[in-house]
Order: C-alpha cells, then sequence, then structure tokens
C-alpha cells in the first residue's frame, strides 16, 4: 500500500515557483476587478432607486 501511495505521489505536477507567481497575480487581478464592477453597480443602484424615492416622495 506504501508503494502505490508513493507511486501516485510522484504522478503528482507540481508547478513552479513562476507559475504560482502568475496564477496568484491573475487571481488578484480578477478579484480586484470584480469587487471594482460591484462596487459600481452598488453605487449605481443606490443612486437610481435614491432618485426614484425622491421622486415617489415628491408626488
Amino acid at each position: 500500500m506504501l508503494k502505490e501511495i508513493i507511486d501516485e505521489y510522484k504522478k503528482v505536477y507540481w508547478p513552479s515557483k513562476q507559475e504560482v507567481l502568475h496564477v496568484t497575480v491573475i487571481v488578484l487581478l480578477i478579484t480586484i476587478f470584480i469587487s471594482l464592477y460591484v462596487v459600481a453597480f452598488d453605487l449605481s443602484f443606490n443612486r437610481v432607486l435614491s432618485l426614484l424615492i425622491t421622486f415617489l416622495r415628491g408626488k
């Protein structure tokens, strides 16, 4: 059983430091982009709702 575990362990692909760095940067950039998109949508939606409330209270 231990030999089978060792054989499977040898099949595992271990990325290089450079690959890990690239993937980490990509994940961070995507996270920042999605965060900015959500903030922009939230602010826009909040503004639209505020205008709608102001319009409805005016009547």
